[in-house]
């Protein structure tokens, strides 16, 4: 009977020491979480799980989750490269995106005008041309006054070797030719054409000579046909 008491309390010990064991372990499992916000900034997000011990997980618009309404970005991926080679290849290829970009902006746009039937005045001709180039219309309509008697086109050469409406040498021609009427070639047979690459011929001397006698004197290296010039502008207006 004693043998039997002794074992059961032996059972009872055991149980008893299991019982507690296993209620310390579950309480040494189970561990309270706490979550702070930085109110300073809000997408920092702190997991507490001592006072010791504390996880920060920051938000940041590199996150492989993108925000909605966010494309994510897909980086190219080279085998073998190091992380300073990828910076610069980066840095490579946004600096050619950028020159791309620059050059495409700084492209001169090609001169296009409606072709028209020049059977009266060439005044608004003059006037489009000129405000183009910043030339007074008056001095262009003086020069093809001058070259020309204010033909229209014309295969007219000088015994100098000028051609075309406006009288151009061919060499100076194809320095400054404009394709004024837009059909995809500038001739120096063309009125429209000629007038236009005057106005840019003289416009380019304006700016290096400083004046426009100075830009008249470059078209024809004589001080009377500059004065003729400026004559026949006055009477038109300038």
């Amino acid at each position: 009977m004693r043998k039997l008491l002794q074992v059961t309390l032996i059972v009872i010990f055991m149980i008893s020491t299991l019982g507690t064991r296993a209620h310390a372990q579950s309480r040494n499992d189970t561990l309270k979480t706490k979550i702070v916000i930085n109110k300073k900034s809000p997408k920092a997000i702190a997991t507490k799980i001592n006072p010791e011990t504390a996880t920060k997980v920051v938000f940041t618009k590199k996150s492989a989750m993108p925000l909605k309404g966010q494309e994510p970005k897909i980086a190219k991926i080279i085998p073998g490269e190091s992380n300073s080679a990828r910076n610069a290849r980066l840095a490579k290829e946004a600096e050619a995106k950028k020159q791309a970009t620059l050059a495409a902006q700084s492209r001169p746009q090609p001169v296009r005008v409606i072709r028209v039937s020049w059977s009266g005045s060439f005044d608004p001709l003059y006037q489009v041309a000129g405000a183009r180039f910043g030339v007074p219309w008056q001095i262009l309509a003086a020069v093809h006054s001058v070259e020309s008697g204010q033909s229209g086109d014309t295969t007219r050469s000088s015994g100098a070797g000028a051609t075309g409406p406006m009288q151009f040498l061919p060499s100076t021609f194809r320095a400054y030719a404009v394709d004024g009427d837009g059909d995809g070639t500038a001739s120096i047979y063309s009125v429209v054409d000629s007038v236009y690459s005057a106005a840019n011929y003289i416009s380019a001397n304006m700016r290096t000579k400083g004046s426009i006698e100075g830009a008249l004197w470059q078209y024809n290296h004589s001080w009377s046909y500059v004065n003729k010039v400026l004559a026949i502008a006055r009477g038109f207006g300038y």
